[in-house]
């Protein structure tokens, strides 16, 4: 069985933690099975997941110099 779902949010404002509360909220979601991100630097993405949320992926869009 495959199945695939997206459900998008955007962060702009790094300096209210609300990611790491919606982050948290979405992985205890029972039809969340993994919780990936996109376009997160480092620091955030070790911010989450040192709230104890376990990120699968984190993709990255790479711009051209």
């Amino acid at each position: 069985m495959l199945q695939l779902t997206y459900s998008g949010a955007n962060f702009e404002k790094y300096d209210d933690h609300q990611y790491v509360k919606a982050a948290k909220l979405l992985e205890e979601h029972p039809k969340v099975q993994n919780l990936g991100l996109c376009n997160f630097d480092t620091r955030r993405m070790d911010e989450i997941m040192e709230s104890g949320v376990k990120i699968v992926s984190n993709q990255v869009q790479v711009r051209g110099v």
